[in-house]
């Protein structure tokens, strides 16, 4: 997925897509690892996201992030549902925790 100028993703993020992230060592060499979350609702602006994710600081936890994440690669959306999103997502985030630094592991 190709990142814009800006640094953030160019590309929608929309509730119930899955957030890929790959973890890195601290030599900043990717890692066999990763993690899993779900977007749960966007702000107005799309470049941040209310998620829910387990095993965030080894729990299930709803929070914050954004599409700048450095270990973020990328996101899946099951087709059947993306005309219905983009015409119906209510757009705004909760106020919730920063999860980008809780550990997966």
């Amino acid at each position: 997925m190709p990142l814009a100028e800006d640094g953030y993703f160019d590309s929608p993020v929309f509730p119930g897509d899955a957030l890929l992230f790959q973890h890195k060592k601290p030599s900043g060499a990717w890692t066999r690892t990763g993690h899993i979350t779900l977007v749960a609702r966007i702000s107005r602006n799309g470049k941040t996201f209310n998620t829910i994710g387990g095993n965030e600081g080894n729990r299930v936890k709803f929070g914050v992030r954004t599409t700048k994440a450095k270990d973020l690669v990328g996101f899946i959306r099951l087709p059947e549902y993306e005309i219905q999103l983009i015409e119906k997502v209510e757009k705004g985030i909760i106020k919730a925790s920063d999860v980008s630094k809780d550990s997966t592991r």
